[in-house]
């Protein structure tokens, strides 16, 4: 075979003198990768006479650098009709595969991260699921135990709603608990007087909080509400501020600390320490 002309930009691209190429045509194949060789030399036999040769592959230039290469031929006919000539042209396509590999690195990296994110959301989501599970059973029992108290075991916010209650204050209003919850003690009280009665034991509490601290900071803080306790025990009580007034006790029960400790004791030792708090 031999080589009719080369343009400069061989020399550009293989790092090569162009004469080389005259003098040995198979040099644009020794330059090639060698695990592209064997692929290349086959498609150009088979192909460039036909028309159909089109491939990419890698050469090593004069400094050893790797670049891609997208290389096209076609067959020049004579009169004849017969190929004569092979004709072609080498693109030098480096910096669109360089590109399209940081692409794909990005890609496998983004999905990598996305893996991640699904695995932990996954991880969290079965996390919070045992976890109001738990808080869910905690509470039955703790609604559970409260109800076994014979005794008046409720909450109420600043504006005298009823936040929680248990079985013997909704028994003793003839109503149930669901309907006293959010509700006031004048939905439900047989006077106006025992309205104000109440209301009047309410503020009373609220007058025996410490020093320098108000229900709404207990509240925001501890989930503390104002309780009502209707015991025949009068007991001193360590730091919870408490009123007598005839039969009723009043006192802050802290959610999150006295009443979930309740829900782990037998429903006789939580009912005596309900009976005990001041």
């Amino acid at each position: 075979d031999q080589m009719l002309y080369v343009s400069p930009a061989f020399e550009r691209i293989w790092g090569r003198p162009c004469r080389g190429l005259y003098e040995r045509p198979m040099l644009w194949l020794e330059a090639m990768h060698p695990e592209d060789r064997d692929r290349v030399l086959a498609a150009a036999l088979a192909d460039q006479a036909q028309g159909r040769y089109q491939v990419e592959y890698r050469i090593l230039d004069a400094a050893g650098r790797v670049r891609w290469i997208r290389d096209r031929a076609f067959p020049v006919l004579d009169a004849a009709g017969s190929v004569y000539r092979i004709a072609g042209v080498a693109e030098d396509i480096t910096a669109y595969k360089e590109a399209m590999e940081a692409a794909r690195a990005g890609e496998q990296q983004v999905r990598r991260l996305s893996e991640e994110l699904e695995e932990r959301v996954r991880a969290r989501t079965e996390e919070l699921a045992r976890a109001n599970e738990a808080l869910a059973l905690a509470e039955r029992r703790l609604r559970q135990v409260i109800d076994l108290v014979p005794h008046f075991v409720f909450a109420k916010d600043l504006d005298g709603r009823f936040l929680f209650v248990n079985q013997a204050v909704a028994e003793a209003y003839g109503t149930s608990v669901d309907a006293l919850r959010g509700r006031t003690d004048a939905d439900f009280a047989n006077s106006a007087e025992e309205v104000r009665r109440f209301r009047a034991d309410d503020l009373e509490v609220l007058r025996g909080l410490p020093e320098n601290e108000d229900l709404a900071s207990v509240s925001g803080r501890a989930r503390e509400a104002a309780a009502r306790l209707l015991t025949d025990v009068d007991r001193a009580a360590g730091e919870v501020p408490r009123r007598r007034t005839g039969e009723v006790l009043y006192g802050f029960l802290q959610w999150s600390g006295l009443l979930g400790r309740l829900a782990k004791e037998s429903s006789a030792e939580a009912e005596a320490k309900v009976r005990n708090i001041a």
